[in-house]
């Protein structure tokens, strides 16, 4: 059995429990939205009144504890659904840890990204464990305690977060805002925080008759603005450009009017680094979540082949813009490790070498039959990028089909009709080069329906802790002779695990161009 250690705080107490006997649950899957969840019910006794404690105020949902087996972190989070008695009686909680139970929220006050160690996050995790501290921060908005002379347009509205370099030189990219819309020069907000990008365009709407000076898509531009920076009233860095009247067109006439809505392209450099590895590194260390920051930066680089370009400018957790945004283009996959939220690649793309050799025998038994996924093949795949704000469109797509790729031509060959095109929404991609990158991946993993296999393992040989532990995206060998399978490369994509069983579903990593 494990050496279980619970570390517990709660209402101004802490102690660790070694008594228990955990219940618990955890859930993965390679293709799956989220990262998974990892769920433990412990029952011990604290040692305190717990119901004297709450009839003094103090919630037991605002307790937290980490769950160890060994020196491993098995789960670490908030108390949820706690249960007592009175004193002496054991105190019931669950914890839980998923990508959704992200507790910040950006852009706020004191919003911190960049590269975090793993000793500086965890100073900053501290931080967020505050008492209700991630609900109270301010938001940072445009207020009239901030920007008095803002255009009526940028009232109240959320200081924009742009990564990498949205827009092009004949489309918008992120919002801009008016905050001085009375002093000349006026003053444009570009970003609520300070950016790379020396120079950028703006972008303004149609004002008067001059049609010599229109745009075909009802706005007018001005390239290579000077980048500046700022802090408003409250200390909240910024960035701005400034103008006169370059965005009327008809020179008889003042502009902007008060309800004009203004744009940026980020032509002269990024925002913050658009980098995939970068943008999604700096959204989970800016999260309430456990990041295994180590895992993060060793595929920093293989990630940051992929070049984003977004923003937000809405109250939104780091975690959501994760997983709203970018994970369902990317071809890769979070899940929650020991050290927590980890990268990995799409099995199709990593040529790792296999980990384990799996047997099927004691310990390994399969479940049931063969299967195929249950996703129709695809033959075509098109990536829809290079989002235009303005319009609410996207301005650009690439298409990878049966014609221009030996997968997309096995997947029409085997399966004609039935092979399918799909679309990709893609807000958050501007590269061309990076959409068509996507769009090969996407289909080299959907071309062909894969083989699965569900098996009924050891958990102490296969589970956390052992000696195959087996974990979502680990590539291995399979052999297993009543279904013909020998030392055939796979890969783990589903695992399902609790103290006393255990289940993962094998997929066969087999390759249609080769058999």
């Amino acid at each position: 059995m494990p050496d279980w250690r619970l570390e517990w705080a709660w209402a101004g107490h802490s102690g660790t429990a070694r008594d228990i006997d955990p219940q618990w649950i955890q859930r993965s899957a390679l293709y799956s939205d989220d990262a998974g969840t990892r769920t433990v019910t412990v029952r011990w006794d604290p040692g305190i009144d717990v119901a004297e404690l709450v009839a003094a105020g103090h919630h037991p949902m605002s307790g937290w504890g980490t769950l160890y087996a060994g020196d491993r972190v098995i789960v670490s989070g908030p108390w949820r659904r706690p249960s007592y008695g009175q004193a002496g009686e054991l105190l019931e909680v669950q914890i839980a840890e998923t990508d959704s139970d992200d507790r910040s929220l950006i852009p706020r006050e004191g919003s911190v990204f960049g590269f975090p160690t793993q000793e500086s996050y965890d100073a900053r995790l501290a931080r967020f464990l505050e008492p209700y501290q991630s609900f109270s921060a301010l938001a940072k908005r445009v207020l009239a305690s901030t920007f008095d002379l803002s255009s009526r347009k940028a009232k109240g509205a959320i200081y924009p977060m742009v990564w990498g370099a949205p827009g092009s030189s004949t489309t918008p990219g992120s919002p801009g805002l008016l905050v001085d819309s009375v002093t000349v020069p006026r003053r444009l907000m570009i970003a609520g925080h300070r950016v790379q990008a020396s120079t950028v365009t703006i972008w303004g709407p149609e004002y008067g008759t001059t049609s010599s000076s229109k745009q075909g898509n009802g706005l007018v531009s001005q390239s290579a603005r000077p980048v500046l920076h700022d802090v408003d009233a409250r200390g909240n860095e910024y960035a701005y450009v400034t103008f006169d009247t370059v965005l009327v067109v008809d020179t008889g006439q003042i502009a902007p009017y008060p309800d004009a809505r203004f744009w940026v392209s980020w032509t002269g450099g990024d925002a913050l680094d658009g980098g995939a590895g970068d943008v999604l590194l700096s959204l989970y260390a800016a999260s309430t979540l456990r990041v295994d920051v180590g895992a993060w930066s060793a595929m920093r680089a293989v990630l940051n082949r992929w070049t984003l370009a977004g923003y937000i400018s809405e109250l939104v957790s780091p975690a959501e813009v994760a997983r709203r945004a970018i994970l369902p283009v990317l071809p890769m996959q979070v899940v929650l490790g020991d050290g927590g939220l980890e990268p990995v690649l799409w099995p199709w793309l990593d040529v790792a070498s296999p980990r384990f050799a799996l047997v099927a025998g004691p310990g390994l038994s399969r479940g049931g039959r063969v299967t195929y996924s249950d996703r129709d093949p695809v033959a075509e795949i098109t990536v829809k990028y290079r989002f235009d704000p303005e319009s609410d469109d996207y301005s650009d797509a690439v298409t990878v089909s049966a014609g221009s790729t030996p997968y997309g031509r096995v997947s029409a060959g085997l399966f004609g009709s039935l092979a399918r095109g799909s679309d990709v929404d893609a807000s958050w991609l501007w590269d061309t080069a990076t959409a068509q990158d996507i769009a090969a991946a996407q289909l080299v993993s959907r071309a062909v329906p894969r083989r699965q296999v569900r098996y009924q393992c050891d958990p102490s040989i296969y589970g956390l802790g052992g000696s195959l532990e087996l974990r979502p995206g680990l590539v291995v060998t399979l052999t297993d002779t009543g279904v013909a399978l020998s030392s055939a490369v796979a890969v783990v994509a589903e695992v399902e695990q609790t103290p006393v069983e255990m289940s993962v579903v094998i997929e066969l990593r087999d390759d249609p161009l080769t058999g």
